[in-house]
Parts: structure tokens; C-alpha cells; sequence
């Protein structure tokens, strides 16, 4: 996993290969470091390097939600959204087909600010919605 250094209320993960049982380490690890950190208020989780999603990596997901909104990025792949779908959580975390880039940045950086595949309109300033 690669988190966006950036300060600010916007951070940024970068997963690549399997969210699931065996390797959801890492992205709980760096989600639980950028929720803690002081004013976040929205998780772009960017899986477009992402292979594969069980229901481990889904509750991993759905549970930093929990704490901090959490927009997936991509290109997203099918499996993931069949399964965003299948369960109703698509929902729940919106989902943008584009990764997004900053250029004064080192990795990640600048929000979404609306889900094109939910029509779930995310306002980094209010996260949360109306």
C-alpha cells in the first residue's frame, strides 16, 4: 500500500493486488494511520492495481467508512464492482473511474467530488453529505 504523504482533510490510498484474507494487512494498517490522523475527512482508496476483492477486504473497507468517508478510485475492476454490487455496499462507497492525480504531489492527491458509477455526490468539505 502507498499513502499519499499529503496533509490536509483528503488522503489517499494506493492498493495493489489482493484485498483479502491473506493480505489485508497492509491496507488496515494504512487506514487505521490516516483515519487517526488529526482532520481527515475523506479516504480516496485508489484500486486500480487492485486484482481481487473478498469479503475480508470489502469489511475492511466498509469499516474505515465507518470512521472517515471512503470514495474507491480506479480504473475499478469488475470483480470489485459485481461484488460492490451483488452485496449493496455500491451504495455505501462511491465509486470514480478515474484515479485522482495532482502533479504537486508525490503520489495521490486531489479528491473526486462526485461518484460517477453511484451518482453519490461527495463534497470533500462535507464528506458526509447533506
Amino acid at each position: 500500500m502507498v499513502v499519499d504523504p499529503g496533509e490536509g482533510p483528503i488522503r489517499t490510498i494506493r492498493c495493489a493486488g489482493e484485498l483479502a484474507v491473506g493480505s489485508i494487512t497492509g491496507l488496515r494498517r494504512a487506514g487505521e494511520a490516516v483515519v487517526g490522523a488529526p482532520g481527515v475527512e475523506l479516504l480516496v482508496v485508489d484500486v486500480s492495481g487492485v486484482t481481487f476483492v473478498d469479503s475480508i477486504g470489502l469489511n475492511c473497507l466498509l469499516t474505515l467508512n465507518r470512521t472517515v468517508s471512503v470514495v474507491l478510485a480506479g480504473p475499478v475492476p469488475e470483480q470489485l464492482r459485481r461484488l460492490l454490487r451483488i452485496t449493496g455496499t455500491d451504495a455505501v462507497l462511491p465509486v470514480v473511474d478515474t484515479a485522482p492525480r495532482h502533479e504537486g504531489r508525490k503520489t495521490m492527491g486531489a479528491a473526486p467530488t462526485h461518484g460517477e458509477a453511484t451518482g453519490r455526490h461527495v463534497d470533500p468539505g462535507n464528506p458526509k453529505g447533506p
